[in-house]
């Protein structure tokens, strides 16, 4: 059977083809529409790509940020991955970005219990007292409470006596010694031994030898004088000044405790005036504890005997 013949100048088919004379033209101004219409879809998606290919070298580009004006697509972009939603996604927020909005960051970690004990917000113990509180105890009650002073002078090491008592670790040590507060938390430290001296017969003074005026940003410095008070052998007979007492567990603890949050020299004029004022009435056994605390690496406690011990790692080093 011959092939059917066009002519391009007629609206009609030849005579070997059956069917109206309409239907000459009409399927091929139909494909040609649809070649059109993919032809318009091809370059639309093209332009697409170029611009959103362009965006890692421009991201501020005023073109990129008119996308939505001729893309017709509104479905979400995680929900059309196939059709640049990634890519999509990316821009956008690389344009709002560009835009001047401002990143959020996670927030920064809560200040450890010590330091928020120390601090400002005067944050409560396990028994419900802040620290102005226990700071208003008097003598009898410093004497017979024994929870307390893993508060005011926590270590590294457990208490057996109060083993639920918080533990002096790194980031409390850094926030004594780095943080923006450290000044207000070592000063509040101070006021601490300050009651605990006269608790035990000793008066604290101090003499700022920094010329600096704008001393809070800089490390200050002072001349500690730690010197019997007027009632000292009342205090000290009744407290520390015998043979054996808990209260030379507790000096050993503020000498220690002292030194590793930045108040070295008030330790180390605390342990001289114990030593200067204790003559024969206080044990060797006590008065080497004491030594230790004073003298002794930091990461090696009092209590162990191996001068070569590992001891608190995260001390080790540290002066």
């Amino acid at each position: 059977m011959p092939l059917p013949t066009f002519d391009v100048h007629r609206t009609h088919q030849s005579s070997d083809i059956d069917g109206p004379p309409y239907e000459t033209a009409a399927p091929r101004k139909q494909r040609i529409f649809t070649c059109l219409l993919h032809f318009n879809a091809a370059s639309s998606y093209m332009r697409r790509f170029t611009l959103l290919s362009s965006s890692s070298r421009s991201s501020a580009h005023p073109l990129l940020r008119q996308q939505r004006l001729w893309s017709h697509d509104t479905t979400p972009a995680h929900l059309c991955p196939s059709r640049f939603g990634s890519v999509r996604h990316a821009r956008n927020k690389t344009s709002r970005m560009a835009d001047g909005d401002i990143p959020s960051f996670p927030p920064a970690p809560p200040l450890p219990f010590i330091a928020r004990f120390y601090g400002t917000e005067e944050a409560k113990d396990l028994e419900g007292r802040t620290l102005s509180q226990i700071l208003r105890f008097d003598d009898e009650k410093l004497e017979r409470s024994h929870d307390y002073i893993q508060n005011l002078f926590p270590l590294p090491e457990r208490s057996p006596v109060n083993p639920d008592a918080p533990l002096l670790d790194q980031a409390t040590r850094s926030a004594f010694l780095y943080s923006p507060v450290r000044n207000h938390l070592r000063a509040q430290l101070l006021e601490a031994f300050k009651r605990m001296a006269a608790f035990y017969g000793f008066t604290l003074d101090t003499n700022d030898t920094t010329d600096n005026h704008d001393a809070a940003k800089t490390a200050i410095s002072y001349r500690y004088a730690i010197t019997p008070s007027l009632n000292f052998f009342a205090n000290a007979r009744q407290t520390w000044l015998t043979r054996g007492d808990h209260n030379h567990l507790r000096i050993t603890r503020i000498i220690r405790c002292l030194r590793i949050l930045g108040l070295e020299p008030v330790a180390l004029a605390f342990y001289q005036a114990l030593i200067d004022n204790s003559g024969d009435v206080v044990s060797a056994r006590s008065k080497m504890y004491w030594q230790r605390a004073a003298e002794r690496p930091l990461h090696l406690p009092p209590a162990e005997s191996d001068e070569d011990a590992t001891g608190i790692e995260w001390l080790n080093g540290v002066s």
